[in-house]
């Protein structure tokens, strides 16, 4: 029977143990058959977080010069061959101490996926699944089966990778407590989450919106009310032109009018905590 290795996640975890896996392989498998299955509803390499498709305005946390999905010298413990490659600043062009946007990330770890996987022998198989995993069962002892959404047959696996990053979770006693709140005074409550997934606030005329939190989901909140938007007689355009390795904010037109949101920021920690 052939070995197969189930990998669930298919973001920048999922990416690097790919590439570990195909500097390994010549050691583990020798020329022995493999199928490597992974399984995310998302794009190989980016993921749900750093997928492409989604907004230019959204920026990383990261310079450019500190990402990097390679080895060195400097990677320890590493086990197997040092395997080195471009960090995103020398791979997308960028000055080093620019914080790029998400969607240039995304691009980078497609491009580091697609090589981890013309870097493994051809006797490996990599197959994709655009698709969740909904469960793990089988012994402990013995071949685990993993059930997808969306198939009736499990996939039969001698390891499974669980190599997720930011996952949903259930309201704690406070949201829980917020969301019933807003739906009794027909409000709405967006709980923490991935914030490019939730769009229920773009578009949305006037009124107040309150957004608590860490600075930064601040920011990622609000950055859709600067992207192109039309409200009746109200409408902002925010662009992003790139020159040089630059972003420059191009063709503002703004225009304050009754339809506008007015943003009420409020955060738990001083500003300085949250650098």
């Amino acid at each position: 029977m052939k070995p197969s290795v189930v990998i669930v996640g298919a973001g920048p975890r999922g990416t690097g143990f790919l590439e570990r896996l195909a500097a390994n392989s010549a050691d583990l498998y020798g020329d022995r058959e493999l199928d490597i299955h992974l399984v995310d509803p998302f794009p190989p390499g980016g993921g749900r977080i750093w997928r492409e498709e989604q907004s230019p305005l959204l920026w990383m946390n990261s310079m450019a010069e500190d990402v990097t999905m390679f080895t060195d010298s400097s990677s320890k413990p590493l086990e197997g061959p040092v395997r080195p490659g471009p960090t995103l600043a020398e791979w997308a062009g960028l000055d080093g101490q620019h914080f790029p946007d998400r969607r240039a990330q995304g691009a980078y770890l497609r491009w580091v996926y697609e090589q981890a996987v013309a870097a493994l022998p051809p006797t490996v198989t990599v197959r994709v699944h655009r698709t969740r995993a909904l469960r793990v069962s089988g012994p402990r002892a013995g071949r685990q089966q993993v059930w997808l959404e969306g198939r009736d047959t499990p996939l039969d696996a001698d390891l499974v990778m669980l190599t997720v990053g930011h996952l949903d979770a259930e309201l704690d006693p406070e949201q829980a407590q917020l969301a019933d709140f807003a739906e009794r005074h027909g409000l709405i409550h967006l709980p923490p989450d991935f914030t490019a997934d939730d769009d229920r606030l773009t578009g949305r005329e006037g009124g107040e919106v309150g957004v608590r939190g860490e600075v930064r989901r601040q920011m990622d909140q609000t950055v859709p009310f600067g992207e192109v938007r039309q409200l009746g007689l109200f409408r902002i355009e925010f662009g992003v032109e790139v020159t040089d390795g630059q972003h420059h904010q191009v063709g503002i037109e703004r225009c304050v009018a009754a339809f506008e949101p007015d943003l009420l920021a409020a955060r738990t920690r001083p500003a300085d905590a949250q650098r």
